[in-house]
């Protein structure tokens, strides 16, 4: 197994040191004060845990769009074109870059467009939790409106080939709140589970969003 921990999912402290995001979201105050509501009432607590259902990719991989992804991280590996060279390694077979699984993501043909909600609602951030399956999960009533990333953690599990149909399904992993510098802020994590069309695990990922 191997982890992958982007740039992005850690943060210097004030000493200059870096910390993950637990750590950086652990510091200071954790309690609400009279100042500032909870937030983190029996009902939002209920929403840790809830899921979706497993949703599969309209299509399988193609080696067209993998290899759009692999000019696009400019990574000419020729695991993931060269069926002469890959014969030869452990693999066998053409494999796609770690971190294709949750990009390959297609809407498919005669299903709307989820951004057109943005043309009445400027506001709308978007979010609903859980990559490929965001608007399934249910919204968070937290009550905020801003939403900014707080990084990314992903498992890997196995290397998906061109040809695979992917499916994948979302849960709330956790939901905490803190007190910032500027205020009280949401901190959810979502956690999605990516499978190939043998139901072997692929990946998981758990994405962080910070709410104010």
């Amino acid at each position: 197994m191997q982890k992958y921990n982007p740039p992005n999912s850690q943060a210097p402290d004030f000493k200059g040191k870096v910390v993950g995001n637990d750590q950086m979201f652990n510091k200071g105050p954790h309690l609400m004060t009279p100042a500032h509501k909870s937030f983190l009432t029996d009902e939002v607590k209920a929403f840790i845990g809830v899921e979706t259902e497993w949703s599969a990719y309209s299509d399988p991989i193609s080696p067209s769009e993998v290899r759009r992804f692999v000019h696009a991280i400019m990574d000419d590996n020729p695991l993931y074109y060269d069926e002469a060279y890959v014969r030869g390694t452990k693999y066998g077979e053409v494999v796609c870059p770690p971190l294709y699984v949750s990009f390959a993501f297609r809407r498919a043909h005669g299903t709307p467009d989820p951004l057109d909600r943005l043309k009445i609602d400027r506001d709308w951030d978007a979010y609903g939790g859980g990559g490929a399956n965001r608007q399934a999960l249910p919204r968070v009533p937290h009550g905020f409106q801003r939403m900014v990333n707080g990084g990314s953690e992903i498992d890997l599990y196995k290397r998906i080939r061109p040809g695979k149909r992917v499916r994948t399904k979302a849960r709330y992993h956790d939901i905490r709140e803190r007190i910032g510098s500027t205020g009280p802020m949401a901190i959810i994590i979502t956690e999605t589970n990516f499978q190939d069309d043998d139901g072997d695990l692929i990946a998981r990922a758990r994405q962080t969003a910070i709410f104010r």
